[in-house]
C-alpha cells in the first residue's frame, strides 16, 4: 500500500493546471465566512466547519459591471458600475436585487471584504426574476476572479466615490 505524504502532494499541487471557478468559488466562500463570523454572537459555541454550501442571506452592497461576452472582463468600463445588494450568496453564486432589469449576460462583480477591499469577480446570468415592488432577482454564477488594471480600479473607484452625489 501507498501512503500519501504531506509535502509531495503539496509540490504536487505546484504543476497542476488550476481550476478559476474553484478558486473564485473559494475566495468568495472565504469573504462569507468573513461577513458571518463578524456577525456570530460571543461565545455561541463551535463547529468543525462554516463552511456549507447552503444558501445563506447575506444583504451587502456590490457593483454589478456588464460587459460584452466577447470583448472580456479587461474591455469592461468600471466607472459604468450599477449598485445592487445581495439577497443570497452561497459557494457557486449570487443572488442580486435590483432596481433595474439588465439585459447584459456577463458581469463583474465587486464585492467589498470587511476591510473594504474590493474582489472582483466574472460572474454569468442565469436567470432574471420579477419581484414584488419593481424590484428584478438576478442569479449569477461565479466563473473566475478577475484583477483590475490601474485604470480600471482608478475609474471604478471614482464611481463608488460619486455614485450617490450626482
Amino acid at each position: 500500500m501507498f501512503q500519501r505524504i504531506p509535502v509531495l502532494s503539496s509540490l504536487g499541487g505546484v504543476f497542476q493546471k488550476r481550476n478559476p471557478r474553484q478558486q473564485a468559488g473559494l475566495a468568495l466562500s472565504r469573504l462569507l465566512t468573513q461577513f458571518d463570523l463578524g456577525q456570530m454572537p460571543y461565545e455561541s459555541g463551535s463547529r468543525p466547519s462554516r463552511r456549507t454550501d447552503c444558501t445563506r442571506n447575506v444583504a451587502i452592497g456590490i457593483w454589478l459591471i456588464p460587459f460584452e461576452e466577447n470583448r472580456g472582463p479587461e474591455n469592461a468600463d468600471l466607472h459604468k458600475a450599477i449598485p445592487a445588494a445581495t439577497c443570497d450568496m452561497r459557494r457557486q453564486g449570487i443572488g442580486v436585487l435590483m432596481p433595474v432589469k439588465l439585459a447584459a449576460s456577463k458581469f463583474l462583480a465587486a464585492v467589498a471584504d470587511p476591510e473594504n477591499v474590493w474582489r472582483f469577480f466574472v460572474v454569468t446570468a442565469r436567470h432574471v426574476t420579477d419581484r414584488p415592488g419593481g424590484w428584478f432577482q438576478m442569479g449569477l454564477s461565479v466563473e473566475a476572479m478577475y484583477e483590475p488594471d490601474s485604470l480600471q480600479t482608478l475609474r471604478f473607484r471614482q464611481r463608488v466615490e460619486n455614485a450617490f452625489t450626482e
